[in-house]
């Protein structure tokens, strides 16, 4: 068992925590524009299959870091047999595979606008389904913080709300594929957290993303043939794209955000992720020129207060009602 989760009781947020839940979504945000450049080229498969062979490559220092320090951890190979095969393709399947692919496929259909406001669902998905399956609960503090989340959220997407066609039938299946991978990025953080219970983070990462992997290949020959040539024909930005979200969105964010999730509750995590959009928007003036608001900016402190609600107030309330629950049972007792 890791140390995100002892006896039930969850570890009290440090600031630490929100540091790196910052940094996470700094790199989770380079997924903007670098999927903007990778894409153009590159199929949502083999886009898929090469990042998540970029982001095993950079975990691999980590992988070896990892198992020194918990020698008495399977080792990865041994993960691909027996009674681990299931959680993994689980992992995988209703997990990495939508976040990842489906998702791709989805806003290929769809307009930007579209998927800007339905990405917003993650953290709800999330709330809901950890509520469902590890019994956490939305305190008071909880809804205010997913209040000034979504709120933040929104201004920081900068939605064109005048081209939002959400219910149009002509982008119907391209939503309802970005509904299906983000109701995947909220089952692998809710599934994650009862793994993170056995396995390390990198170890854990590593076999999904190598599942993942090898879902991909006999896609890619189907869907999306191959040709080498066109391959090496791909530009410089192409690769540059491809580098970022291996190495950084999908190598060293998730190290760091399976980390935190594996010392805090889902729903405490997930809600960084409306720091997404602000940072998505804010690389993306730093690097593509794109003009960036001060509403934009006032969304992003939004959604950071938020953030530190989640973590810091409301776990200061859940540790003072476990502190009372013995005290009043010791009163039940003396009554009796």
């Amino acid at each position: 068992m890791t140390e995100g989760n002892i006896q039930g009781v969850t570890r009290r947020a440090r600031p630490i925590d929100l540091v790196l839940l910052v940094l996470c979504n700094v790199m989770f945000g380079a997924q903007y524009p670098a999927t903007k450049a990778a894409v153009m080229n590159m199929g949502p498969i083999l886009l898929s299959l090469l990042t998540f062979a970029m982001g095993t490559i950079c975990l691999i220092p980590f992988l070896i870091l990892e198992t020194r320090a918990h020698p008495e951890q399977p080792p990865p190979l041994t993960l691909f047999q027996g009674k681990n095969v299931f959680p993994f393709f689980m992992a995988t399947v209703l997990g990495f595979f939508p976040a990842s692919v489906i998702l791709a496929w989805g806003i290929e259909r769809s307009l930007a606008s579209n998927a800007a406001l339905l990405t917003l669902s993650i953290p709800i998905f999330t709330a809901v389904l950890a509520s469902l399956v590890r019994e956490e609960h939305m305190t008071p503090w909880r809804w205010l913080s997913f209040a000034l989340g979504i709120t933040g959220a929104i201004i920081s997407s900068d939605i064109d709300w005048h081209n939002l066609k959400v219910f149009s039938a002509r982008y119907l299946v391209g939503n309802a594929l970005i509904l299906v991978g983000c109701s995947g990025s909220a089952f692998t953080n809710v599934y994650s957290k009862g793994l993170l219970e056995r396995f390390q983070p990198v170890r854990l990462l590593v076999v999904s993303y190598i599942f993942t992997g090898l879902v991909c290949i006999p896609l890619l020959f189907w869907l999306e043939p191959l040709s080498w040539n066109s391959m090496g024909s791909y530009p410089g930005r192409t690769w540059i794209g491809l580098g970022i979200l291996g190495f950084f969105s999908w190598g060293l964010s998730m190290v760091l955000f399976f980390r935190v999730l594996s010392r805090l509750e889902v729903t405490q995590v997930s809600l960084s992720i409306y720091l997404l959009p602000f940072f998505g928007i804010l690389l993306s003036a730093l690097f593509l020129n794109e003009e960036i608001s001060g509403a934009i900016i006032g969304g992003g402190v939004l959604v950071l207060a938020g953030t530190s609600l989640i973590l810091f107030a409301d776990n200061r309330a859940a540790r003072s009602e476990q502190a009372s629950q013995p005290k009043a049972t010791e009163a039940l007792r003396h009554r009796e």
